[in-house]
């Protein structure tokens, strides 16, 4: 974990709240359920959506899911 631009990153360098809002979007859950379960607002959901689609490679969150499912990757995401 390293602090970069005042902000938690992960080994991979994607921030630590970006982390927290892919392990629920793999694990289906809606931004609404998300904004609800960590406390934030849906823009800050809505940004961290975005970073994380430009992070993994892809346009949707039908392709993060298969992405992940396909590699068996869920297990990585801690």
């Amino acid at each position: 974990m390293e602090l970069r631009n005042n902000r938690l990153r992960d080994e991979q360098g994607m921030l630590l709240q970006d982390r927290e809002v892919m392990k629920l979007l793999l694990r289906a859950k809606s931004r609404s359920e998300i904004c609800k379960e960590l406390g934030m607002p849906m823009g800050s959901v809505n940004t961290s959506c975005t970073r994380i689609y430009e992070n993994t490679g892809v346009h949707s969150l039908a392709e993060l899911l298969i992405r992940y499912a396909n590699k068996n990757e869920l297990e990585d995401i801690k």
